[in-house]
């Protein structure tokens, strides 16, 4: 569910709104277990923390840390999620708050790359 906010709200407003779209939430039970999503930022500060090293073993943990953030982002442009973000997102001129209320589930690793990605591009990201 996406509110559209055309101007900017003061934090109160926000957190009051956030709550609300919170208490619409038809939570689901459902039996699957999902382990915990990418840390993407960490991924990518290992990848800039490794590349100066030299050595053979830390050039092709690079490699493979590298092979990992590109299956992510490849994955993540097919969800529905990212889509949805990119529409709301093509309307928006400035930079936005992102209130994410999620579990975290079956779109984890959308949601990690495109949180990551908004938050490089100066939006604020804050998770309920």
């Amino acid at each position: 569910m996406f509110i559209s906010l055309p101007h900017i709200i003061p934090p109160s407003q926000l957190l009051l709104t956030s709550l609300q779209v919170a208490k619409e939430i038809v939570t689901l039970v459902n039996p699957t277990k999902y382990l915990n999503p990418p840390d993407v930022s960490r991924l990518r500060a290992d990848i800039r923390r490794l590349r100066p090293v030299e050595s053979h073993a830390a050039k092709a943990l690079t490699q493979l840390l590298n092979v990992e953030f590109n299956n992510l982002s490849r994955h993540s442009r097919l969800r529905p999620l990212t889509k949805a973000l990119s529409m709301v997102f093509a309307r928006v001129d400035q930079q936005s708050n992102v209130v994410v209320i999620s579990q975290r589930n079956h779109d984890a690793e959308a949601l990690a790359i495109n949180t990551y990605r908004l938050s490089q591009r100066g939006n604020q990201v804050i998770a309920v």
